[in-house]
């Protein structure tokens, strides 16, 4: 990394880290995550000295138990040593875009405590208050540097901002001017916040996904850094585990399902055919596999449920891209939806929110659902809408839209199996209207054999395109951190099992929006 990106001894990282503790099992043994295991096990100082780099944020606001209040503390300490900073990092790219909405939000309050010298009040944890004014606010204050980010803030949130792509574009370049690479784990689930890290540098600052770890042990790394994060192949080390790949495909399905339709076969399929495992040499290009550990610690022939597609090779070890996880899926019938197949579908409505919005709302975050409570079932699909010219109004454009329209829309245009019909950006379309168009081009743009037999026959039901309150997919998070785990570990999950968080989301719904009744 240092030879692609050579940064001189001394700068420093901004890294948005959150530890969390230690269990103990039955046995007595500390159980933790890996990122637990390496800051309180000593590996993080020995990293941060080998590096040369140095952390901007002090340890304790690491090992602070209420993420929040730390995110806020990273932020303060990345923008008092923002001439310092080469990099900003964290371990998954959604902290990295959760970081940067709370500078959106939290700015005034960022530069008042630079200004001061003061720590905001909000920042009640006694430690963390201690080891901030003793890093940082121990200075004099600085009204200077204050009233330079105020106005780079400002100038991010301006008319002129907004005339040029929207506000908060570019942040990274302009708060860090001297910051060569964007650092975290950029694929699988977490490719869906690259647009908005790409939105936030301008395209600026180069994206790295450097390795591919799990938590039961390291896999390979980007020899390429380089790479468009779209474009990442990491290379199997094969000295950190014994490695096996099962084969998968998904090409026999069709058969299947063309019995079913006419009334024959089994309800219930897998979404993947497995072969025989092969060995580490043995593995073809362009194949898709399912990965299998067996590691020096303890772990025999473990399944990790990752799928990989092999790309090609480096001195003879297999590299592979990563595709999706292997039984996270929407499924009713014969259908089987992976995270990937979903990930698609929304990509391209979200495209033509943008277009048709002329960039006034976007799509914040997203998850779905198979809702088996109607006849016949059919897909939810959660979005939370950003819409308004400052992300701070609330409630939004889209809010304000969604509860003058409670009610249950269908849309009822005629389309076509190849392109439904969405009006184009030059027509004059409702914001309510441009959503019901949504959710039409996602039903329609499931390719999946499956879903589209299931839809023609009437076995699965129109889909259901749910609006979220703003903050929605925030309060997911902090119910997810009440629980003792730290926001570095979570991970937004596409399709959902769990009734709690499926709870807050229909409770938070403003509006429904349906897909045709009917599938050509």
């Amino acid at each position: 990394m240092c030879r692609i990106y050579p940064v001189e001894p001394g700068s420093r990282i901004l890294e948005f880290l959150f530890c969390g503790k230690f269990t103990a099992t039955k046995g007595g043994l500390k159980a933790g995550t890996a990122t637990t295991h390496m800051i309180r096990g000593g590996a993080f100082r020995m990293r941060q000295q080998k590096s040369g780099f140095r952390s901007c944020s002090p340890e304790d606001v690491i090992l602070a138990p209420d993420c929040r209040q730390s995110m806020y503390c990273h932020l303060l300490c990345g923008l008092v040593h923002a001439h310092e900073v080469r990099v900003l990092s964290a371990p998954f790219a959604f902290t990295l875009v959760e970081a940067l909405r709370t500078l959106e939000t939290e700015w005034r309050s960022l530069c008042h405590d630079i200004r001061s010298g003061e720590l905001n009040e909000k920042i009640t944890d006694p430690g963390l208050r201690a080891a901030m004014e003793d890093h940082i606010l121990c200075r004099k204050p600085n009204p200077v540097l204050a009233d330079s980010i105020a106005s780079k803030c400002r100038g991010l949130t301006s008319k002129r901002a907004l005339g040029s792509g929207g506000a908060w574009k570019g942040a990274v370049r302009i708060l860090w001017p001297r910051c060569k690479y964007l650092l975290s784990i950029l694929t699988g689930a977490m490719e869906v916040y690259v647009e908005k890290l790409e939105f936030y540098t301008g395209g600026a600052v180069p994206l790295v996904s450097a390795d591919y770890a799990a938590t039961e042990g390291w896999i390979g790394v980007n020899i390429g850094p380089t790479s468009a994060p779209t474009n990442v192949s990491f290379t199997i080390l094969p000295t950190l585990a014994f490695f096996e790949f099962i084969p998968l495909s998904r090409a026999a399905r069709s058969a299947h399902i063309n019995d079913m339709s006419n009334g024959g076969g089994a309800a219930a399929m897998a979404a993947y055919d497995e072969g025989t495992p092969v060995g580490l040499t043995d593995v073809k290009v362009g194949q898709e596999y399912e990965i299998v550990m067996t590691t020096a610690w303890g772990l025999y022939r473990y399944r990790l449920g990752d799928i990989v597609r092999v790309t090609g090779f480096y001195n003879n070890a297999p590299q592979v891209a990563y595709v999706c996880r292997k039984n996270v899926m929407l499924s009713l019938n014969i259908d089987k939806i992976t995270e990937k197949d979903l990930k698609a579908v929304v990509d391209r409505a979200a495209k033509r929110l943008v277009e048709v919005s002329g960039s006034t709302m976007e799509l914040v975050d997203y998850t779905s659902y198979a809702d088996r409570t109607t006849t016949p079932g059919h897909y939810v699909v959660f979005w939370e809408v950003q819409g308004g010219e400052t992300p701070e109004a609330v409630p939004t454009e889209v809010d304000k839209c969604a509860k003058s329209c409670k009610k249950v829309h269908a849309y009822d245009g005629s389309t076509s199996h190849d392109e439904p019909a969405i009006m184009g950006a030059q027509q004059v379309i409702s914001q309510e209207d441009l959503l019901a168009d949504c959710a039409a081009l996602m039903d329609r743009s499931f390719v999946e054999a499956g879903y589209v037999t299931s839809r023609k026959m009437g076995t699965i039901g129109a889909l259901e395109l749910c609006i979220v309150q703003r903050g929605t997919f925030s309060r997911l998070v902090d119910r997810f951190m009440l629980s003792g785990a730290t926001i570095t570990q979570y991970k937004m999950p596409r399709c959902l099992v769990s009734p709690d968080a499926l709870s807050v989301l229909r409770s938070s719904a403003i509006a429904k929006l349906f897909s045709p009744t009917t599938h050509a």
